[in-house]
């Protein structure tokens, strides 16, 4: 079972639809794409899910697959909610309900953000490799002054 096998089906049962009968899997695969985007910003990093358009591998790690899930979960009430407000239903209050829903979950994934943009930088300052070209690195040497003036210029 790849990992985004594992993620649909925690997805599916956190938004109560396991048998897939609300959600069609390309919706929850673009819900999962758009919050797989938005932890690779925060955290500034290309991150991948196996199994999800093609991917081999999966490069985000285990620890924030929660992450993910509520992130996904969140886009897909929110697209829902928006897809509700002009349907009739026998519930007028819905929308608000799956919009409110999906506002407390954004909040949770937008604290989520955070802490990973906080990693990154701990990672930043942390690490005993500069997160620039050093100069020793022949395919990119880093920035380097000219050894004189070249007269050209203030």
């Amino acid at each position: 079972m790849s990992d985004y096998t594992d993620i649909l089906v925690r997805l599916r049962a956190g938004l109560i639809d396991v048998n897939g009968l609300v959600w069609e899997n390309s919706e929850l695969d673009e819900s999962l794409r758009q919050a797989l985007a938005d932890m690779a910003l925060a955290a500034g990093s290309e991150y991948s899910l196996g199994g999800l358009d093609g991917a081999l591998v999966t490069s985000l790690p285990v620890q924030h697959f929660a992450t993910l899930v509520r992130g996904a979960a969140a886009y897909a009430l929110l697209w829902r909610a928006a897809e509700r407000v002009d349907a009739f239903s026998a519930r007028p209050n819905l929308p608000a309900e799956v919009l409110a829903a999906a506002a407390a979950l954004l909040a949770r994934f937008e604290v989520a953000l955070t802490y990973l943009a906080a990693l990154r930088s701990a990672g930043l300052q942390t690490s005993a490799v500069p997160p620039y070209p050093d100069g020793t690195e022949s395919t990119q040497p880093g920035w380097q002054l000219p050894d004189a003036p070249d007269g050209a210029g203030g």
